[in-house]
């Protein structure tokens, strides 16, 4: 439990491996219902596969950490509880790559994920969907964009505040125009705990974040923030990653009729993160 919204009187935070069909089902015995958040691989993993290997790897990397842990969430939940309520949190990369003039994805478009991470993300989405109609498990599926807070590593946002602060050159994938829409984790907190309470069974829902902006104008943002605490950064254009799709965006308008609407601003966000780990470094 680490200060995330998430966590009050009636939700908490379980973090761990669900492996052990015993671990899964003593957890679930204490809870009314779930949210099934990320799983550990990273796409720059998944990408660095040599094509000769790739059938193996992409068995028991990908599935194994990705797909069967769906897969055994879904088989447990069935025998043991038909009013369990599961929240099958996955991501907006589910479904391709999109033109800067298209329209976002909504909840009825096709699923047409274009790299290795992507298609078991998009997999998983669809075992959800299959325990909903075969074995009527209270499944409702989400797509989320782009995430940052506090309490996250590797990713794009702050793997560049970890180099600012340690004075090191923010890489930037191929020209760094590719776009994301971005929101502040406790945003996507409050709308997984508003599909707990009103979200329907079987159907998916869109979280689309506060702003989308490029990867050049992420790392512009955070710079300039950063100046204010006098720490200059640098950055320097590195190769282009496999997979690496242009564009992003989804259409969370379903979502926001039932009554959910992000409250923190992409700069409000980056400010309390550097600010954390400013602090951080003064202990």
């Amino acid at each position: 439990e680490r200060g995330c919204v998430f966590c009050s009187d009636s939700k908490r935070i379980i973090e761990g491996e669900h492996r052990g069909v015993r671990t899964v089902d003593h957890v679930i015995e204490e809870l009314e219902d779930c949210a099934r958040l990320g799983f550990a691989e990273m796409f720059d993993d998944a990408g660095t596969i040599p094509i000769n290997e790739w059938l193996h790897e992409f068995c028991n990397a990908m599935i194994k950490t990705g797909l069967n842990k769906r897969i055994k969430l879904g088989a447990n939940l069935k025998p043991i509880k038909q009013d369990f309520k599961l929240i099958n949190f996955n991501t907006d990369e589910c479904f391709c790559s999109l033109n800067i003039e298209d329209p976002s994805w909504t909840e009825n478009s096709p699923m047409k994920p274009n790299n290795i991470y992507s298609a078991s993300k998009a997999s998983g989405a669809l075992f959800g969907r299959a325990f909903n109609k075969t074995h009527n498990l209270n499944v409702i599926t989400t797509y989320c964009c782009n995430l940052f807070g506090k309490y996250q590593k590797d990713k794009l946002i702050p793997t560049i505040i970890k180099n600012v602060l340690d004075n090191k050159l923010v890489g930037i994938y191929g020209n760094g125009k590719e776009r994301r829409s971005w929101l502040y984790t406790d945003d996507a907190c409050n709308a997984i705990s508003l599909l707990l309470d009103k979200g329907k069974i079987g159907e998916d829902y869109m979280i689309n974040g506060i702003i989308e902006m490029s990867n050049n104008e992420v790392i512009d943002v955070i710079f300039n923030i950063f100046k204010k605490y006098n720490y200059i950064g640098k950055k320097h254009y590195i190769g282009q990653r496999l997979g690496h799709d242009f564009r992003y965006a989804c259409d969370s308008s379903k979502l926001r009729s039932l009554g959910w609407e992000p409250k923190i601003t992409f700069d409000n966000g980056i400010i309390e993160i550097i600010e954390d780990e400013i602090k951080k470094l003064n202990k």
